[in-house]
């Protein structure tokens, strides 16, 4: 069973506490605040001292504890900056799961696919520059680059581009399922391309190329 914790920045302080997330009211028709019972709850994190029921803490920072640690043994949450195989990614909540990869964008990984060679290096409130910096790779030349996927393209020499098959996290696993599934089926004028397709933060496509082209 997974763990359940949750990270928030305490409002006030900006350092960071991990524990039980709350909502609670001071009184009856108080608004109620974004609070964090602390792991150990009689350990103030604001000052190092006690006792100390709960604290409040910035709402739009509270990250839930994915399950996962990275290849450290640091526990990843919600909003962490993490790379893998040189390339950069934020964790995020999406339609019930924890993905890896740019926000609402359709070329994301989940958690059952993280690489044991997953290494936080930072999170998207602290360290926002993490996602706008040049990542490592070949091709990636241009800084606003924070995201590389791959597509094949099924081509005719006779009618041109037919349709993509499929977006996949590196080269290898795209040409694998290219000799998996299409090199029998190609007709004898068809032929694929493998193409790469590089986002920036906001998920525009601002670069795309053909790596290298096969054939049956």
């Amino acid at each position: 069973m997974r763990e359940i914790l949750f990270r928030g920045k305490i409002r006030g302080s900006g350092a960071w506490v991990v524990g039980n997330l709350a909502n609670v009211k001071w009184w009856f028709d108080a608004s109620p605040i974004t609070v964090i019972i602390p792991n150990d709850a009689y350990l103030d994190p604001r000052d190092g001292r006690g006792p100390i029921r709960y604290v409040e803490v910035i709402p739009e920072t509270v990250g839930q504890y994915t399950g996962l640690k990275d290849k450290n043994g640091k526990k990843i949450f919600e909003g962490d900056v993490v790379e893998v195989d040189g390339i950069t990614y934020a964790c995020y909540w999406h339609e019930g799961n924890f993905e890896f990869g740019l926000e609402n964008a359709q070329e994301s990984f989940g958690i059952a696919y993280a690489s044991r060679e997953i290494e936080v290096i930072g999170n998207i409130h602290d360290n926002p520059e993490l996602l706008e910096t040049n990542v490592k790779g070949d091709f990636m030349n241009d800084k606003k680059c924070i995201c590389r996927m791959y597509t094949l393209e099924l081509h005719s020499n006779l009618s041109g581009f037919i349709r993509r098959m499929g977006v996949f996290y590196t080269c290898e696993e795209a040409e694998a399922f290219f000799v998996n599934s299409y090199t029998r089926k190609l007709n004898d004028d068809e032929y694929v391309n493998i193409v790469f397709l590089e986002y920036d933060k906001h998920n525009n496509l601002i670069n795309d190329g053909v790596l290298y082209k096969l054939s049956a």
